[in-house]
């Protein structure tokens, strides 16, 4: 029979009984983890489908769309209304402005041609009112000598500094005034040459809307880009937020409260293992698992930092008084002119900066 000796086997130490041990933690965490992951995301994402309510800002932002951000190929007659998609020189601005963006903004009758009563003037797409002012700003190439070196230069005369463009005084344009008065000015600035020339590299005209079914404000911006060449890029952007973080759902806060929990419970489960590597003397590997795992976890609070942020903005007392005191009947526009245009500025920035 034989026999063999001690030394022939493995001997197990005290180290690698601790460390048997301590794994107990790191097998748990296999089984773990993917289930902790999956009820992260569940809550995560009904909390931010709660904060970002896209069932309420589709329909709201397709309403401005359709009367804002007009577009279509059809066949263009003599009677057809300019669209901002086809927006194609400089000559087609003032159309657009005059057919289609006034009578969509500016809104004092209804299909019958009948008044509409005081509180509804104003709404574009019958629901959405607009609030402070349609803010219009106008950027321009100033005016610099052509090239020298080219060969043809006297021919062209004066050439424009298109990489340093300057912004113009904005414009604000009341949304309660009659829609003739705004059209007599757009014809009044086109005869001035004092919108759109020759110098123009963009014209930027904003929207800030309340729409009161839906409780959303909502920031439209449009812009007409004029390019050297003679092109116009037409594009145009919309932000909603609501004014209310939750949406009514009082469930919301509690989503919020299981979020956080699961956000501390993975970035402790992973530093645990970090850490377990570190005692142990390991390399700490960075797996894209791993990549991954704290790319999401800077993903939500990256989330909700802006959405802290947006939901102080929202709530300013400042900003909601603003808009309620433009919005009184009894406000007189032509003898408070001078702090209408605070206001209507204060208001734009605001909702910009929230946009």
């Amino acid at each position: 029979m034989l026999r063999r000796s001690l030394s022939t086997y493995d001997i197990l130490t005290v180290k690698d009984v601790v460390e048997a041990y301590e794994s107990r933690g790191e097998f748990q965490s296999v089984f773990l983890t993917p289930l902790v992951y999956v009820l992260f995301f569940t809550f995560f994402a009904s909390a931010a489908l709660t904060h970002v309510p896209i069932e309420t800002m589709f329909p709201s932002q397709n309403g401005l769309m359709a009367a804002l951000v007009t577009s279509g190929s059809d066949t263009l007659t003599a009677d057809s209304k300019m669209k901002f998609k086809n927006i194609q020189s400089q000559a087609d601005v003032f159309p657009w402005f005059i057919d289609t963006f006034v009578p969509s903004v500016f809104v004092t009758t209804d299909y019958n041609n009948v008044s509409i009563p005081v509180d509804q003037v104003g709404r574009i797409a019958a629901f959405q009112k607009v609030v402070g002012a349609v803010e219009i700003k106008a950027y321009v190439a100033p005016k610099i000598p052509c090239d020298v070196s080219a060969s043809l230069s006297p021919i062209y005369k004066s050439c424009h500094d298109w990489a340093n463009a300057e912004q113009e005084t904005p414009w604000y344009l009341n949304p309660k005034s009659p829609a003739q008065e705004i059209i007599d000015w757009f014809q009044e600035v086109k005869a001035n040459h004092t919108l759109v020339s020759d110098a123009n590299t963009a014209l930027h005209i904003n929207v800030a809307t309340y729409n009161g079914e839906l409780n959303l404000l909502c920031i439209t911006a449009l812009q007409i880009k004029f390019q050297p060449g003679g092109y116009v890029d037409t594009r145009s952007k919309m932000t909603s937020m609501p004014l209310d973080p939750y949406g009514n759902d009082p469930s919301g806060g509690l989503m919020d409260l299981i979020t956080g929990m699961f956000f501390l419970t993975t970035v402790g489960m992973d530093y645990r293992k970090i850490a377990r590597h570190r005692k142990q003397k390991k390399a700490v590997v960075w797996t894209k698992w791993r990549m991954v795992t704290w790319m999401s976890l800077a993903s939500v609070l990256t989330f909700y930092v802006f959405w802290i942020i947006l939901s102080v903005l929202v709530a300013q007392a400042q900003l909601k008084n603003e808009i309620i005191a433009m919005e009184n009947p009894a406000f007189d526009f032509e003898h408070n002119t001078a702090l209408a245009i605070v206001y209507f500025i204060d208001i734009m920035d605001r909702m910009k900066t929230m946009g």
